[in-house]
């Protein structure tokens, strides 16, 4: 994205296409010219101004890491940034939400808030892309930054889960803890229960010591936790699946029944995925109640069978399990003589079907619990449906009132007491950071020069953005729509900008250093790892300042003249031919460090210009060389003492340049001559 080079103009980064033309720095344009420039801008004829910034080749983009997400969140609820975002005449951002909330005053300075859009931001939000926090378990997926990262978060099948028997703390994703769980745990009591999916299996639980029971299946290998929680009036038992959210992931249902020597209680019920095993109860629904009267002490005794769901939607009356496992939204059932202490939880049971009583025999209690019941007794096909939708109505209606008060309740707040509301959207633990990827850094380019942007950033009432260079060029007026443009900040994308990292595009020489986007071409400027191209003719090797002079102590070119690679000394002259029709570069290489000097002619108007320059980056750290170059004939002698230049790149020269050695015609007898050059360290070569 940058451009890097010598102090000479000739730079190394001027080969790679650019992006567009950019508008003349001030080291390039003087104050005249840029005063005439001004002086034409006015009515409609600032359009030229912004052809010429934009004309050329265009310039291959490139991504970028935001250091932190957090420039990418509102600054008032905390949540990622979506469209529309509004700013204020300060450039204080807020998302809609928070517009609405704050009755459209800015939380930070009380101006008005909702009018203007930030469409800076809006184009970052888009163009970011964030890998999966769960990539360290193996997940690839990059998402954009927001509700689609957080929606694939929650689905991701590498989602962390944690191995659920007892003193392990394993954590790893749902495959790896299949495979830990078979490896690292027994099947036994103490550890896991091997099961077979549609098997009934009978097993017990010890509340006072063991109030959970973690089963593996013996092929697939999935773990189900059985969970027991005491309560006042009985114990609560759920069955849950240590496994992702992923759609990738069967769906299993189950068969649990507490088993008494004269009555049973029976439920099918959805096993419900979780990645971590939680001593406290979490679930509001799909758990099984036993009441304290079917309890005796500590000791429960059940029977549990698992299935796969081979379908996912209601059918009927019942959640459809397993085709051998029966169904229902919390079925139930109670089979027995009355022992007097039930009354109370008859209650309980007045909204839930009862199902026939079971026989005492063993045999008929495992049919009744693989029936495949489509309808329930008490009802006819599709009342339990109609039912269902009822009570899903009335919830939804519960939630919208909900949901009214709330919002009626927040703005009733807003009026002098801002800064409650904005304690409230702050208050909790504060999200995680994490690094953003930008596809493009055309988002952090002034759309007028095509520059990195630079504090400070300015934007229309629009939402167009202009650097401060460009405001001042356009006379203050947008160059899309033509609206005042210089008095209101974009804050957050000085923000953004500051937190952009970027690699050096010298990386793959060897550079580790990243630095902000707007500050790359400051550093590329003075880069060791500055890639440097061998000047030998014919020869395409690139790479940095030490890995060049190895190349050329290589076997890759010979010393002599003929392969215009002539050694040399320090402090000791040097005597070589040119040939302007054949041999126009003399390139010499330093026996003892490498180093390597090109001496190049081009023939001009008035005579010949002679030149000496250095491959090497310019970054401070190597010494400075001079030398005293001589044009030598039979009878006169032309001698110039001048600094050798740094350059990345050899090129083609058309006019002469400062620090260069002329040769007018009446010294030169064809188009061959003999010179001589001396080389030293510093500046002891410049006066002669």
């Amino acid at each position: 994205m940058a451009i890097r080079g010598g102090d000479d103009g000739e730079r190394a980064g001027d080969d790679r296409s650019l992006k567009r033309k950019r508008i003349p720095s001030q080291v390039e344009e003087s104050e005249d010219v840029t005063a005439t420039r001004m002086a034409t801008i006015g009515g409609n004829d600032f359009e030229d101004v912004i052809t010429e910034a934009q004309s050329g080749t265009p310039k291959s983009s490139q991504s970028l890491k935001l250091q932190s997400s957090d420039v990418l969140d509102c600054p008032i609820c905390y949540e990622p940034l979506k469209r529309p975002i509004y700013q204020c005449n300060n450039g204080h951002l807020a998302c809609s939400s928070c517009c609405k909330k704050m009755n459209k005053r800015c939380s930070f300075c009380q101006s008005p808030i909702g009018d203007i859009r930030c469409r800076a931001m809006e184009k970052v939000i888009e163009s970011t892309k964030v890998s999966c926090l769960y990539a360290k378990y193996g997940c690839k997926e990059t998402t954009v930054y927001g509700i689609e990262s957080t929606s694939h978060e929650k689905l991701c099948f590498f989602a962390p889960c944690s191995c659920p028997v007892l003193y392990c703390n394993y954590v790893g994703s749902y495959t790896d803890l299949k495979s830990h769980a078979r490896a690292m745990h027994s099947w036994d009591q103490d550890d896991l229960i091997m099961f077979v999916f549609d098997r009934p299996l009978i097993f017990s639980m010890d509340l006072g010591k063991k109030k959970m029971v973690v089963f593996q299946e013996r092929k697939d290998g999935d773990l189900i936790v059985v969970q027991a929680f005491k309560g006042p009036e009985g114990v609560s038992v759920t069955v849950s699946c240590i496994a992702p959210m992923a759609s990738e992931v069967c769906n299993l249902s189950c068969s649990l029944a507490k088993l008494n020597q004269y009555t049973t209680l029976r439920l099918g019920l959805m096993v419900k995925k979780i990645q971590k095993v939680s001593e406290q109860m979490e679930f509001e629904d799909g758990f099984m109640f036993i009441p304290s009267y079917m309890v005796s002490g500590d000791h429960l005794k059940m029977q549990i069978c698992i299935g796969r769901l081979k379908k996912h939607p209601i059918r009927s009356s019942a959640v459809l399990v397993s085709e051998k496992l029966i169904g229902g939204d919390l079925e139930m059932a109670i089979s027995g003589e009355d022992d007097g202490r039930r009354g109370a939880f008859d209650d309980r049971l007045s909204k839930r079907q009862r199902l026939p009583p079971l026989d005492e025999s063993e045999e008929e209690l495992d049919e009744d619990l693989f029936e495949d019941s489509s309808t329930l007794d008490g009802y006819e096909d599709g009342e339990f449906e109609e039912e269902e939708e009822e009570l899903e109505e009335e919830e939804e209606e519960e939630e919208e009132e909900e949901e009214e008060e709330e919002d009626v309740t927040g703005m009733a707040t807003i009026g002098n007491d801002v800064e409650d509301l904005v304690t409230n959207e702050q208050s909790g633990s504060p999200k995680s950071s994490q690094s953003v990827k930008l596809q493009s850094s055309d988002v952090l380019d002034c759309p007028t020069c095509c520059e990195p942007l630079k504090r400070p950033i300015y934007q229309c009432s629009n939402g167009h953005l202009s650097c401060s260079s460009c405001c001042k060029k356009l006379n203050k007026r947008c160059s899309f729509c033509r609206c005042n443009i210089g008095d209101i900040r974009c804050r957050a994308m000085e923000k953004v900008i500051e937190s952009s990292i970027v690699p050096c595009p010298n990386a793959k020489y060897g550079c580790k250093e990243t630095t902000t986007y707007c500050n790359q071409s400051s550093h590329e400027k003075v880069c060791v790892f500055a890639r440097c191209s061998c000047p030998v003719p014919n020869c395409n090797y690139v790479g940095s300042y030490a890995n060049l002079k190895r190349h050329a102590c290589s076997t890759a070119h010979a010393w002599d003249e003929d392969d215009f690679l002539i050694p040399f000394v320090f402090d000791c002259p040097t005597i070589f031919t040119m040939n302007l029709g054949r041999k126009k570069i003399v390139v010499f290489k330093d026996e003892k460090e490498g180093d390597l000097i090109v001496v190049k002619a081009f023939k001009g108007s008035e005579g010949v210009y002679v030149t000496v320059n250095r491959i090497a980056h310019i970054a401070p750290g190597i010494p400075e060389f001079s030398c005293s170059l001589a044009k030598l004939n039979q009878y006169s002698t032309v001698r110039i003492g001048t600094m050798v230049k740094k350059i990345q790149k050899v090129r083609e020269q058309r006019h002469p340049e400062d620090d260069v050695m002329w040769i007018p015609p009446k010294m030169l007898s064809g188009e061959h001559w003999k010179m001589q050059i001396c080389i030293g360290y510093g500046y002891k070569y410049i006066h002669i």
